[in-house]
């Protein structure tokens, strides 16, 4: 027969209502334990709207005008003033002034005059082909690579390389997303930069030369071989671009023939601070937000923090410079001598 509650003394009532206690905590505890749980397991918090991002998806899922930030869409701070005008840019989004100028016809923005090569340029250039001839093996589809140590000797002999090709109104930096490209890129990722490529088709089928640079950022994390790998496969991205503008396989035989490439990884890093005063050069990223962030970014170069500087000097050297070179430059001789 079970006790009644007059059959139990106060302290068995007070122990038994502790006891209920204890176990109304407990399952309270296991609840939200449960919880979080599943808070955690579900990744990133949902969008109001449901488009939860992560960097990798951000152009498949956001809008062309945000970034995917803490997991979501956002529309960013838009420049207060407007930025000097790229290559090809529509005449009233920018300034479009000094070098360039308006296209009545197209409403485009474009280099005041034509770009003539100084006898520096064609000296450096020469070097760096007979550097990549001579010191350097191709990769792949030509993404020449070569030892570190004679990168920094080239380097330290040419420590103008960075000024005089960043003074070439012809050149551009093309932008890749951190440890980019591993494998395909994402459709949306492709498709943009094929457009920017399409913008620049007839300078670079008109270039008597195609300089291709692939570099890498100097990110801790990565062994220095693994920034080689990297920086060719950009080269091979860069190349595959190009090659595309031209129809016929013979055009894009042509085209293959410009190329000088050289993948220099980590040597010679590009600096923010020699792009300040050159708020025109042409930049071309995986979508237009990234473009407008590094541009928004240099021009705002001495307001930024450390970590703001440096995740801008990251990001601006996963990146292959190629420059369309309008001259002949002389060949090496012994390759001439040793042609049939």
């Amino acid at each position: 027969m079970l006790p009644t509650t007059d059959d139990l003394t106060p302290d068995d009532i007070r122990t038994a209502r502790f006891h209920m206690f204890l176990s109304a905590l407990a399952t309270g505890l296991t609840v939200l334990a449960f919880y979080l749980g599943s808070e955690l397991a579900g990744g990133a918090p949902q969008h109001p709207d449901g488009r939860n991002c992560t960097v990798s998806t951000e152009s498949e899922i956001c809008d062309e005008d945000e970034s995917c930030v803490n997991n979501q869409c956002q529309r960013p701070p838009q420049p207060t003033a407007a930025l000097p005008c790229q290559e090809g840019e529509p005449c009233g989004m920018c300034i479009c002034e000094g070098e360039f100028s308006c296209d009545p016809a197209s409403n485009r923005c474009h280099t005041r005059q034509e770009e003539v090569c100084s006898p520096e340029i064609v000296r450096l250039l020469s070097d760096l082909r007979r550097f990549e001839q001579e010191k350097c093996q191709g990769v792949g589809t030509g993404a020449a690579t070569c030892a570190p140590k004679d990168l920094r000797n080239f380097f330290i002999e040419h420590r103008q390389f960075n000024e005089l090709l960043l003074g070439l109104n012809n050149g551009a930096t093309v932008l890749f997303d951190k440890n980019q490209p591993s494998g395909e890129l994402p459709g949306a990722q492709a498709t943009y930069y094929e457009q920017q490529f399409t913008s620049l088709g007839d300078r670079l089928k008109q270039a008597r030369h195609i300089l291709i640079i692939g570099r890498a950022s100097q990110d801790r994390s990565h062994h220095q071989s693994f920034d080689y790998v990297l920086a060719q496969a950009r080269i091979m991205e860069v190349q595959q671009w190009i090659t595309q503008l031209e129809r016929t396989p013979q055009g894009q035989d042509e085209m293959r023939k410009k190329f000088i490439t050289l993948a220099i990884g980590t040597s010679n890093p590009l600096e923010a601070a020699r792009l300040t005063d050159r708020p025109q050069h042409n930049f071309i990223a995986w979508r237009g937000q990234a473009t407008l962030e590094v541009r928004t970014a240099l021009r705002d170069l001495a307001k930024l923090g450390a970590e703001q500087t440096r995740a801008l000097q990251l990001r601006l050297n996963r990146s292959v410079f190629i420059v369309a070179v309008p001259c002949e430059i002389p060949e090496n001789p012994a390759n001439r001598d040793a042609q049939p």
